[in-house]
């Protein structure tokens, strides 16, 4: 198992470079160094403390969903969790990193595995649920630019199949009377309820709700920081619209951190709204390397953590 998952992530890592230096190949690195050169290096700090800010919310989120499945996480521990997931989340194919460590994160600290893996299934349901809605509502300005890149005709077919299986993962309770009762209907009719649970029937629901489109905000304003940073001429709205249906494309975990393949869809998206392809290439690698600066800092967390106490603890309280 353990030399199938070294091939999966040989075959991602050849994937990402072989991604990036056809992108490098088709576009003018004389304009990519003067974009560069004309960086405004106080938005990009911005973009940072954005990507701080980020951090603080999806981990708000997580404590909110893990309250509502009956856990309760310290923001203590889902500061360091998020944080540290973030160091991951850059070294591995999209998502699965920061998932996996705060999974076995809150193992160590004594919840059932079972529960912790259905605590951060939910919280990763969650995010996708409010990132779906922020696509929805910018959608329709989408389909007005003009021009035809694949990107605008994508985004609806991505859009109507994250809404389909939504409304599949929050049915599925009730499909699963019809089902034999296998133990995989079992595993996802338990993570049916926790789903509703987690957006519709409990007390801090809203609040998760709240959480998780804070969270799309400051992706979103992270974006436009970096933009502005470039000096670019794009709105916040144009960003609204196009860096949330980017961001989801790019999960698709054929890449390394979703590294070249990011970039080959923000090409392809900020073009609809006149953004040269250099400027877009810088655009998508400064957000990718702000969010592997906030990684890194995850990384000396983890190490004092380890270097002090073996590894993070639970605290009492909340």
């Amino acid at each position: 198992m353990a030399l199938n998952s070294l091939l999966v992530l040989i075959a991602k890592a050849l994937v990402t470079g072989l991604v990036l230096w056809l992108i490098f190949s088709r576009v003018d690195l004389a304009a990519v160094g003067v974009a560069i050169a004309q960086i405004q290096w106080g938005f990009l700090f911005a973009a940072g403390l954005f990507g701080l800010v980020l951090i603080v919310t999806a981990a708000q989120r997580w404590r909110m969903v893990a309250l509502a499945l009956g856990q309760q996480v310290t923001l203590r521990q889902a500061l360091i969790y998020n944080l540290v997931g973030v160091l991951f989340d850059n070294g591995l194919p999209t998502g699965l990193g920061a998932d996996a460590f705060r999974t076995w994160s809150l193992y160590r600290d004594g919840v059932p595995a079972g529960l912790a893996a259905r605590i951060v299934i939910t919280d990763r349901v969650c995010a996708f649920a409010l990132l779906i809605a922020v696509i929805g509502m910018g959608l329709p300005v989408l389909l007005a630019y003009s021009g035809e890149p694949v990107f605008k005709y994508a985004v609806p077919v991505v859009f109507v199949a994250g809404v389909a299986a939504l409304v599949a993962v929050l049915g599925f309770s009730w499909i699963a009377r019809f089902l034999p009762d296998y133990r995989v209907t079992r595993v996802a009719t338990r993570l049916s309820k926790d789903l509703r649970t987690a957006l519709f029937g409990h007390q801090r629901s809203a609040h998760t709700i709240f959480w998780a489109g804070l969270t799309q905000l400051c992706r979103i304003g992270m974006v436009m920081l970096i933009a502005l940073g470039l000096q670019l001429n794009v709105t916040l709205l144009e960003v609204f619209v196009l860096a949330p249906a980017s961001f989801l494309m790019a999960m698709v975990p054929i890449s390394i951190g979703g590294w070249g393949l990011r970039e080959a869809i923000f090409i392809e998206a900020f073009s609809l709204v006149g953004v040269s392809a250099p400027d877009a290439l810088v655009l998508s690698i400064l957000f990718g390397l702000i969010w592997l600066s906030l990684g890194l800092l995850g990384g000396l967390v983890w190490f004092a953590q380890r270097k002090a106490v073996g590894l993070p603890q639970a605290e009492e309280g909340s």
